[in-house]
């Protein structure tokens, strides 16, 4: 998670230059017994705390009280889904990046983000700013790959397609209503949410880490990371880039996905105060990880059929 969207941080010539894989790199963690070791370790302790954790009373209580809770918040999740996007549109629109700092836009592409940004937070016309949301991210995805490094903004924006948005919001005091069509899928919210934010962090660890082994190299280089964990710069990269894909594929999943939400969110709220990154860049991660804590696995999710099969 430290190392996500880690051409954030890199120049374009800096990211160009190291650009490729180089699986021999990755694969020289195995020329010291002790990495190999501290993997294994590490995978077998989530293993053992996601499969054995949640059978603890102490453990089922506190869940079974947090999702009680939850439901209170659940006609919330479109206000945070609108508060999200559009903060992040206004920064990208500011900051002439085509919705992720890893792409440009053109001036008339930036005033419209900050546009449907602010058409966004005011809840105006909800629907076609989510609609124009969609555009914007099939235009960066025809830019550049990196859009998938950003697609929890596609999943938001459907999530509002699907939601009743009126609330708080101009659209409600004019009396403008979604699609009752739309409002039949809002079941899927959590299942959308999931899928967008779990390729998009599958994305980031593969294609930044795993398949672009040395651009990474060169953030750990560039903060010295190894002096805070003290391993290979190899290590670091496959490390990042392995959690990073185990999270994307819990997410998509749905497994314990309330524990997976909590853990992205504390650690990626952790790398802003070492790379002192673009908070506006990432705050739909952050709005898309906050629902989903909110919502939880949902039901079109592994969680809910190994509940069902229990049972």
């Amino acid at each position: 998670m430290q190392l996500a969207h880690v051409k954030y941080v890199l120049s374009e010539e800096v990211f160009t230059e190291h650009a490729g894989r180089d699986d021999l790199f990755l694969l020289s963690v195995n020329q010291t017994a002790t990495y190999p070791m501290i993997m294994l370790t590490v995978a077998v302790v989530v293993l053992v705390a996601f499969v054995w954790g949640g059978k603890l009373k102490i453990v089922k209580r506190i869940h079974e009280a947090l999702e009680k809770k939850c439901k209170e918040y659940e006609p919330l999740f479109p206000w945070m889904a609108r508060l999200s996007l559009g903060i992040a549109l206004i920064g990208a629109g500011s900051a002439g990046h085509l919705l992720s700092p890893a792409l440009e836009a053109i001036p008339a592409v930036a005033t419209a983000e900050i546009l449907f940004g602010f058409m966004l937070l005011a809840g105006f016309l909800t629907n076609a700013a989510a609609c124009m949301v969609l555009v914007l991210w099939l235009l960066a995805f025809f830019h550049g790959p990196y859009a998938f490094g950003s697609l929890e903004v596609a999943a938001l924006a459907l999530v509002l397609l699907v939601s009743r948005t009126e609330k708080p919001g101009i659209d409600d005091l004019l009396g403008f209503r979604a699609s009752p069509h739309f409002e039949r899928l809002t079941k899927y919210t959590p299942l959308i949410l999931r899928v967008g934010l779990g390729f998009a962090f599958l994305f980031l660890g593969l294609y930044e880490k795993i398949l672009n082994p040395h651009v990474a190299e060169e953030v750990v280089n560039l903060y010295n990371l190894t002096s805070i964990v003290h391993v290979k710069p190899a290590m670091w990269v496959l490390g990042a880039g392995l959690i990073e894909a185990a999270i994307g594929l819990a997410l998509i999943l749905g497994i314990r996905t309330r524990a997976v939400t909590a853990i992205a969110f504390c650690v990626l709220t952790a790398s802003f105060f070492f790379f002192s990154e673009d908070v506006s860049s990432h705050v739909t991660i952050f709005g898309a990880l906050s629902i989903l804590f909110v919502t939880g696995s949902g039901p079109h999710a592994l969680d809910a059929w190994i509940k069902k099969q229990v049972k």
